[in-house]
């Protein structure tokens, strides 16, 4: 059984592939959660306003994904497959017109209308639909949206941890790549399951650095190019 303290230990450096792939799934991700807002919103505000509220969210998506804090936080039994079920029906949604557009209106709604009112309280003469309003209406939505998936997160990750067994640990020294158990091999390289060169380590890799650059390449690619192609299709259809 896991420690319970296995979420406290300073998690291995990424490597440098590592890193990329986390900057291309962030930017991924976002892409496919702002198009249906893109197809909605793209003749009432300005698009590089937009883009550059995108831009940011999938900075911050990247650094936050990346850090210590952040893979200590996916040890927690059951935290990874519930944040990859939540994020996975983000982008699944963003995929199914126009489930995608009702789920964006409301959060789209409240932010316009918030980020009139600070402008509207402090004076401002900052144009709600200019290219600095529509980046704190993004930025605003964004907030919003992550606040509704952050409880969804809670409802899919507080049955797991009341009803389910935590996960059990599969030996000290695993395969990084596919989890084989080199506790009786600690030396050999590379894995004599799946040729992974390497080091053992003590917990599985996530699917990010499983899977090969094809295959990441391919999930990449039906992540944003279906919700754009109908965000495309949605705007030609309103024109």
């Amino acid at each position: 059984m896991p420690d319970a303290t296995d979420h406290d230990e300073k998690p291995a450096p990424l490597r440098r592939s590592a890193r990329v792939r986390r900057a291309l799934l962030s930017g991924a991700i976002c892409i496919a959660a702002a198009a249906p807002s893109f197809a909605v919103a793209a003749d009432q505000f300005s698009i590089p306003g937009m883009m550059l509220g995108v831009a940011i969210f999938a900075v911050v998506m990247m650094v936050g994904s990346g850090s210590d804090r952040f893979r200590r936080f996916t040890r927690i039994p059951h935290m990874r497959r519930s944040l990859t079920f939540v994020y996975g029906l983000r982008v699944l949604i963003s995929a199914l017109m126009p489930v995608s557009l009702l789920a964006d209106l409301l959060p789209g709604l409240a932010a316009t209308a918030l980020v009139s009112e600070l402008m509207n309280a402090v004076g401002t003469e900052i144009r709600p639909n200019g290219v600095l309003g529509t980046l704190i209406t993004v930025l605003v939505q964004g907030v919003l949206l992550n606040l509704v998936l952050l409880a969804l997160l809670g409802l899919i990750w507080i049955p797991q941890r009341m009803f389910r067994p935590p996960p059990q640990r599969h030996g000290e020294a695993i395969c990084a790549s596919c989890g084989y158990c080199r506790d009786s091999i600690p030396n050999a390289k590379p894995c004599p399951e799946c040729g992974s060169d390497d080091p053992p380590g003590t917990e599985r890799a996530t699917w990010i650095d499983r899977a090969s650059p094809a295959r990441f390449g391919i999930y990449l690619g039906l992540m944003t190019l279906l919700p754009i192609l109908l965000a495309i299709n949605l705007i030609w259809s309103f024109n």
